[in-house]
């Protein structure tokens, strides 16, 4: 093998790719030199198969967290912009993308309890439910990622039992049942009518986020599991 051309980022990059495509014909000498970055002190040796497995995994689950972190911030920079943006824009957008600002549902739900509690004024509202479309939207982008990676990638070793893949589900679950509540009517940690705009954007934010990356990385787990138990040791 060639070794790679460290100033080259590119060909570096377009390597790894083929590396955790899962090549059989590749020595693990090359998946120790050159995906060394990912290899996790302590670990137990395996075999040959399960090393260069262990090497795929560990790539894409590394790519599906810098996806993640991707989104986190691409969420927040969209936030701040409708934060900013003028009334009339955001009517507009609100009043044309009927089909689009369903991708949160629940935001309907919470647009109402604001409006009926009379505590944000109506523009605020629309920039409320708008920004939490947005934030669905953008993270629904990273789960077809996380699913496609899932599907696609060379991995055939799962490093996670079935009792840990349901420890992941369960907290999926738990995260996108506290995301679709309603607002608290009380002054809370969590989002409530007593907040202010920002401070409604921060939180449901971060609660969207924490919904979509808890089941995205039970999906990429679970299809892991899955290939695992179908593909042939």
């Amino acid at each position: 093998m060639t070794d790679i051309n460290a100033k080259s980022c590119g060909k570096y990059h377009t390597r790894q790719k083929m590396l955790a495509g899962g090549n059989n014909n590749i020595d693990i000498e090359d998946y120790e030199r050159e995906l060394g970055f990912l290899r996790l002190p302590g670990m137990p040796q395996l075999s040959q198969y399960e090393n260069k497995q262990r090497y795929i995994f560990a790539y894409y689950l590394r790519m599906m967290m810098i996806m993640s972190i991707v989104s986190l911030f691409v969420s927040f920079m969209v936030c701040i912009a409708i934060f900013f943006a003028s009334d009339k824009y955001i009517s507009s957008l609100y009043n044309s993308s009927a089909y689009f600002l369903k991708i949160w549902p629940w935001s309907e739900s919470m647009q109402w309890q604001l409006g009926f509690a009379g505590r944000m004024p109506e523009p605020d509202q629309r920039k409320f439910v708008v920004a939490c479309s947005t934030t669905s939207g953008t993270w629904l982008i990273w789960l077809s990622y996380v699913a496609f990676s899932g599907l696609f990638n060379g991995n055939r070793r799962s490093f996670f039992d079935g009792k840990r893949i349901f420890m992941f589900a369960v907290i999926a679950a738990i995260a996108w049942l506290c995301a679709s509540q309603d607002l608290f009517n009380n002054p809370s940690i969590g989002p409530s009518l007593f907040d202010t705009l920002p401070q409604l954007l921060v939180k449901m934010t971060l609660i969207i986020s924490f919904a979509y990356w808890s089941l995205g990385l039970f999906i990429f787990l679970f299809l892991a599991k899955i290939r695992s138990s179908t593909s042939k040791l």
